[in-house]
């Protein structure tokens, strides 16, 4: 199981950040997700209290994602493969102390390998068998 889990916080993460992640699908992990479903490219203010919230993006061919704060005209966009690493997901945490967007792209989501398993998608590679695996990072203005 590979997930690169990059954190996304200040000075790029703001109420005016402009969040595109151009996926085919979006589904919620669970119920508190489902709850911000028609927001899940938005970034809210700092909320006491906030409670997590997990979308599973697909993507019909390169994957790709971007917050963009153009207050500081400034961004990150990161770009992988979706032959290698087929899962993307985005972790949005709007909390006070805890304010930052994950944008994790993978070949699985973070709920663990039993739920993989039960899903059918628990990745194996065999002894000795080599895989690499690249994930593009790439700041801009």
């Amino acid at each position: 199981m590979l997930l690169y889990h990059m954190n996304v916080g200040y000075p790029l993460l703001c109420e005016q950040a402009v969040v595109s992640i151009p996926s085919s699908r979006v589904t919620p992990r669970d119920a508190r997700a489902a709850e911000g479903l028609d927001r899940w490219d938005k970034v809210e203010s700092p909320t006491p209290g906030f409670k997590e919230q997990c979308y599973f993006h697909q993507f019909e061919q390169q994957g790709k994602a971007s917050v963009y704060n153009p207050e500081k005209k400034v961004g990150l966009e990161i770009s992988f493969d979706t032959e290698e690493l087929p899962l993307f997901t985005e972790w949005k945490m709007m909390g006070v102390r805890d304010y930052v967007l994950g944008l994790e792209p993978g070949n699985c989501h973070p709920n663990g390998r039993n739920i993989m398993r039960q899903e059918g998608n628990l990745s194996f590679i065999e002894p000795g068998t080599e895989k690499n695996y690249s994930v593009r990072v790439t700041c801009f203005e």
